[in-house]
């Protein structure tokens, strides 16, 4: 069982306090429904399959919040990021509020998203007034966004681009949760002889892929879970297929392809 006290004084967006009460409506309308052939509590929410583990959700009072759990769990707390709403508003889908240090202002479909500084947010203040995002769909028309200062930082350019700013432009290089990989479907011919599957693995050229279509930048790795993850990537299955082109022509050759396929 887990108690969680609501701090005193927090309002939403639209100036209602936040109460227990509402934080146990946001959490209720994300769970999975008891019966799996059932619709959800909430038709447009998506239910949190890892919030199944939830018993009773209880607002004891304005300000004290009970989550009983069926059974221990050590991921509930990390899951538990649910946007706590005012659960008696009606114009979310409209004029969304949250209790963030920034609220909504406005927003053009296709165009941008307006917000500006919450001067009632209970934690570190906004250091910026107003912040607009800018839906930019043409990567070069980004990067000329950003040289002439219509926009102030953009994501995402690749090498190539980032070579072309001028100096005084602060880049920060960083990794992705993105994995590119090529699946293969087993139950398919000629994907059903593991001597082919085998002669892909070899025969692909990983860092000639990621030099060639990312600028070199990305990692060449064994499996789809992302490095990042430490506590699950593997680097060992990284070097399990090592490239050689004449094992992989070979194989071929005794799954019956001596002169190759085309997938």
């Amino acid at each position: 069982t887990y108690t969680f006290i609501i701090r005193d004084g927090i309002t939403f967006h639209n100036g209602q306090s936040v109460t227990a009460q509402d934080a146990a409506w946001s959490i209720e309308r994300c769970l999975p429904p008891a019966d799996p052939d059932s619709a959800p509590a909430d038709p447009e929410i998506f239910p949190v399959k890892a919030l199944e583990v939830v018993d009773t959700v209880e607002a004891v009072d304005e300000r004290t919040l009970v989550i009983t759990l069926k059974e221990p769990s050590n991921e509930f707390l990390s899951y538990l990021t649910v946007a706590i709403l005012p659960r008696d508003y009606t114009e979310q889908d409209t004029a969304p509020v949250g209790t963030g240090p920034f609220k909504y202002v406005s927003r053009q479909p296709q165009v941008e998203i307006v917000l500006e500084k919450n001067e009632e947010y209970w934690g570190t203040p906004a250091q910026l007034d107003k912040v607009v995002y800018k839906v930019i769909e043409n990567s070069d028309t980004m990067l000329m966004s950003l040289q002439s200062g219509a926009i102030d930082l953009c994501s995402h350019l690749t090498g190539t681009q980032v070579s072309q700013l001028p100096e005084g432009f602060h880049v920060e290089e960083g990794t992705m949760n993105l994995v590119n990989a090529l699946y293969l479907n087993h139950a398919v011919k000629p994907l059903d002889d593991i001597r082919v599957r085998q002669a892909l693995c070899l025969g692909v050229d990983k860092q000639g892929i990621i030099d060639l279509a990312f600028d070199g930048y990305g990692k060449a790795i064994g499996s789809s879970v992302y490095p990042a993850f430490t506590k699950y990537f593997d680097d060992s299955l990284t070097h399990y297929y090592t490239r050689d082109v004449e094992k992989a022509k070979a194989l071929l050759a005794e799954a019956g392809y001596p002169d190759g396929l085309t997938l």
